[in-house]
């Protein structure tokens, strides 16, 4: 028998069905601030140009058509190669995809076609709400395992492999490994991954340049000055207060709406209500 310690790579383990990605979250997040922009121009740009509509007199294509081409052309492109660069332009693309879909979102739940139903705003913001309740939940429900640090780690491994390593994520998949070698006997797993991360080629990153130009460098100065977060603190608070405000009158008026003529208080205001509790108390 070897004299290595830890476990040899033939001994069998439980299946993990669920394994973690790290980087996760923060694509989720990506996806999501993308989607809020698209919507954003969209409806920006829709408003600019009177409402045009492709496909003549008889047809009317709709952009949540485009959307669903763009989340499908996202998961091929997720499947069928590997690297960061992929998985990050399909995040984009399929954050643009999300956007255009969910803009519609009122021709779906009304029986009319209506772009303009009043609540859509609540329904595309209850959905974004709802998926980084979700995503927080699955990232921070219990602290990541030994195995989870060693699969993201193979996986940073795969992708410099075939595109090459920055210094910072061979360092991120360095400590990766530290932490599980600490959490877990497995040195001959441990060791080969450090190896293939060590010797993958190094890339640069082009982002890491454009953050060490002059315009960046001011550009972090500036937002790192303390009157910015006072201020975006103070102004979200005020937002808050107003809704709470808005909130209490339309209880006392019995449900009317200042949006529209339903007369009713909707689930999504009641949520968009508790949001600007929550708000405001932070």
């Amino acid at each position: 028998m070897s004299p290595t310690s830890g476990r040899t790579n033939s001994t069998p383990v439980r299946q993990r069905h669920w394994v973690r990605n790290i980087q996760g979250a923060g694509s989720v997040e990506t996806f999501l601030l993308v989607s809020i922009s698209t919507i954003l121009i969209t409806r920006g740009y829709l408003e600019l140009t009177d409402y045009p509509q492709v496909g003549g007199r008889t047809l009317h294509i709709a952009h949540a058509l485009y959307g669903a081409a763009a989340m499908v052309i996202a998961l091929v492109a997720t499947w069928m190669f590997i690297g960061n660069r992929v998985a990050r332009r399909a995040t984009v693309i399929g954050g643009i995809g999300f956007g255009l879909f969910l803009d519609e979102v009122g021709k779906f739940v009304t029986v009319d076609n209506d772009y303009f139903y009043g609540p859509s705003a609540e329904i595309m913001y209850i959905t974004v709400l709802a998926l980084l309740v979700v995503t927080k939940i699955l990232r921070n429900a219990r602290p990541l395992t030994a195995h989870e640090y060693i699969c993201n780690a193979a996986r940073i491994a795969a992708n410099g492999l075939a595109h090459g390593l920055t210094e910072k994520d061979k360092k991120a998949a360095i400590d990766m490994l530290d932490i599980a070698a600490r959490q877990n006997n497995d040195d001959i797993t441990v060791d080969a991954l450090r190896r293939l991360i060590l010797d993958a080629p190094r890339t640069e990153n082009t982002f890491g340049k454009l953050s060490q130009s002059r315009t960046a460098m001011r550009l972090r100065r500036y937002l790192a000055a303390r009157w910015i977060p006072m201020t975006v603190g103070c102004v979200l608070a005020t937002f808050a207060f107003l809704g709470i405000i808005v909130g209490i009158i339309q209880i006392n008026l019995g449900g009317v709406e200042f949006e529209d003529d339903s007369g009713e208080i909707t689930i999504a205001r009641w949520v968009l209500r508790a949001h600007s509790c929550l708000q405001a108390r932070s």
